[in-house]
């Protein structure tokens, strides 16, 4: 087998492993359980090695790297050491009882729909020194407290329309932050 079928399953077996702790965490744990630092690890595994392909493949000695087969063995003994023992309901009421709220299901039909308003609200993308329009859907969106009340609208005539309690909890931490001026972040879609 030579070195580039080798680097392919490599990273073939980290995305998979990626991939699949992503859909437990979601799905099983209601992202209340997650191990950020080895999926993050993963993701610079891979970057790595596609940055460093040339050099990588120019071996005598075609193998498997150690430290790959390290990590994914490492992500999957951390995974079930300190798996919890709660469904997906109980994750829901832990995060909610943090504080937190999971809108994860703010449909895709919604955000296309309302794109053309969704653009025209000024933002940030990823920190405060890149401002923006709209949502950044793969990425980290900053909306500073003078545009809230902008998408709050947006929001409220997306809830008439499809009257979703998600809707109805985003319309709510919207009000909120804008009665405390805070910012609000949108971590993507």
């Amino acid at each position: 087998m030579n070195q580039k079928k080798i680097l392919v399953f490599e990273i073939i077996l980290c995305i998979f492993v990626q991939v699949s702790m992503y859909l437990i965490f979601h799905f099983i744990y209601a992202d209340a359980f997650r191990i950020k630092f080895i999926i993050i690890l993963l993701t610079h595994l891979i970057v790595i090695t596609i940055f460093n392909w040339k050099r990588e493949i120019n071996t005598d000695y075609p193998k498997l790297r150690w430290f790959t087969l390290l990590l994914v063995s490492i992500t999957i003994v951390v995974f079930i050491a300190y798996k919890p023992s709660f469904s997906y309901t109980k994750g829901k009421d832990i995060i909610a009882a943090q504080g937190y709220d999971n809108i994860y299901n703010l449909i895709g039909e919604l955000i296309i729909k309302y794109n053309e308003e969704l653009m025209a609200i000024k933002t940030y993308f990823q920190i405060m020194t890149k401002p923006g329009k709209g949502l950044d859907y793969c990425g980290v969106t900053l909306i500073p407290p003078e545009s809230l009340a902008q998408f709050k609208d947006i929001i409220i005539k997306a809830n008439n329309h499809y009257q979703s309690l998600e809707l109805k909890m985003l319309i709510e931490k919207v009000s909120d932050a804008i009665s405390k001026n805070k910012w609000l972040i949108h971590y993507g879609i």
